[in-house]
């Protein structure tokens, strides 16, 4: 795909921080902010899975520790948690 020429406006302390660590890691300005725009919104993707997985993971572990579960819900809410973890390994 090509690439696209795009104007932005930052702060220059901002700006002068990016410089410097360009500069420190042989990366573009250009290579960086795909990098970081890229790793952003597939972090933003997955957050609701991962809150997810967590609320699963809250929710068993109270339900185990109060006795409140029943092997049925248990296997039920596990297969959840699996179906969500293996959701995150493909992201």
């Amino acid at each position: 795909m090509a690439s696209k020429k795009i104007n932005i406006t930052i702060r220059p302390d901002v700006l002068d921080r990016i410089d410097k660590f360009c500069e420190d890691n042989n990366i573009t300005r250009s290579g960086l902010f795909q990098l970081a725009v890229t790793q952003y919104i597939n972090a933003m993707e997955i957050k609701p899975d991962i809150n997810k997985a967590l609320a699963l993971m809250g929710s068993l572990a109270d339900q185990v520790g109060n006795g409140v579960i029943n092997p049925e819900e248990y296997r039920a809410k596990l297969g959840e948690l699996e179906a969500v973890q293996r959701k995150l390994e493909k992201a």
